[in-house]
């Protein structure tokens, strides 16, 4: 009987570019390890070299999702950065004003 990995390197395909030339490859980084708790499985295709993750019954390209979610930790980021900034102006603005003492 056919080992599961045999099946699947059978029955896997580029997303990309659809060649069944899929191999397994190493995790890097920490949304694949991520995505391996989850039981996805780390591939590449030999043909045009992208990197996918395959779970059960979809794929997800590993490339695009490690984009994005930079590109979400820059938008957090920048987010509180600017709230930390307000929040120091309207702190300075009430020090100056001569706001309401301590503890009133």
């Amino acid at each position: 009987m056919p080992s599961e990995e045999h099946h699947e390197k059978v029955t896997t395909k580029c997303p990309t570019c659809g060649s069944s030339r899929v191999r397994r490859s190493h995790r890097s980084g920490n949304l694949e390890k991520f995505l391996a708790l989850f039981g996805g499985k780390v591939r590449r295709c030999e043909a045009c070299r992208t990197r996918f993750v395959r779970f059960w019954f979809w794929t997800l390209n590993s490339e695009h999702a490690q984009r994005q979610m930079r590109q979400a930790w820059y938008l957090c980021l920048m987010l509180a950065g600017s709230a930390s900034l307000v929040l120091f102006l309207l702190w300075l603005v009430n020090r100056e004003s001569g706001g309401p003492p301590p503890g009133e």
